[in-house]
C-alpha cells in the first residue's frame, strides 16, 4: 500500500492535515526528525483532531532511521519545481511518497536516496503549495493508479 513520509516538519498543523488525510485515505504516514516543535503541541493536537487516534503512524527520530527501518519499494520524491508531473508517473502499491519541510524541501541527501521525483505543476506566478495540499494531491492520484482508493459504503 503507498504510504506517506514527511521529512523534517516545522508546523504541527501541516503533520496534523497530513494525519487527517492518511486517516480518510487508510493510509501509512511516517513522520521523520528533527521536528521543530513538540509532538505533543497543541496546534498538532487541533488540527489533527481525532484522526490523530485513528491513523496509522509511526515517528522515525533521523533519516537514518527511517532508512534502516522502511520496508520495500521506492521513494517518490515530490517537489515545487523539479522531476515530472505526478499525473504523468506511473506509481506502482509499494511507493512512498516523500514529502519535505515546509521551509525548504527535501535535501540533498534526501534526493539521492529517491527512486524518481514528482510534482504538481502550478502557475509559475505561485510561489507553491501547501505541503498538505501536495500530499492530498499526490496520494489521491497513487491509490488511483493503483486502485487502492477507499470505496464509502452506502
Amino acid at each position: 500500500m503507498v504510504c506517506v513520509a514527511f521529512c523534517r516538519p516545522e508546523i504541527p498543523q501541516n503533520v496534523g492535515a497530513i494525519l487527517r488525510i492518511c486517516a480518510c485515505f487508510d493510509v501509512k504516514a511516517e513522520f521523520i526528525g528533527p521536528f521543530s516543535f513538540l509532538w505533543s503541541d497543541k496546534y498538532l493536537n487541533r488540527s489533527a483532531m481525532d484522526y490523530k487516534k485513528i491513523a496509522e503512524y509511526e515517528i522515525r527520530p533521523s533519516w537514518g532511521e527511517f532508512i534502516k527501518r522502511r520496508g520495500k519499494g521506492r521513494i517518490i520524491a515530490t517537489a515545487a519545481r523539479k522531476g515530472i508531473a505526478y499525473h504523468e508517473f506511473k506509481f506502482e502499491n509499494s511507493d512512498t511518497l516523500l514529502l519535505g519541510s515546509e521551509s525548504v524541501g527535501l535535501g540533498e541527501l534526501e534526493i539521492s536516496y529517491s527512486d524518481s521525483i514528482v510534482n504538481v505543476p502550478i502557475s509559475q506566478r505561485a510561489r507553491s503549495l501547501n505541503v498538505h495540499v501536495c500530499a492530498a494531491i499526490v496520494l489521491s492520484e497513487a491509490l488511483r493508479q493503483t486502485d487502492a482508493l477507499p470505496h464509502p459504503s452506502s
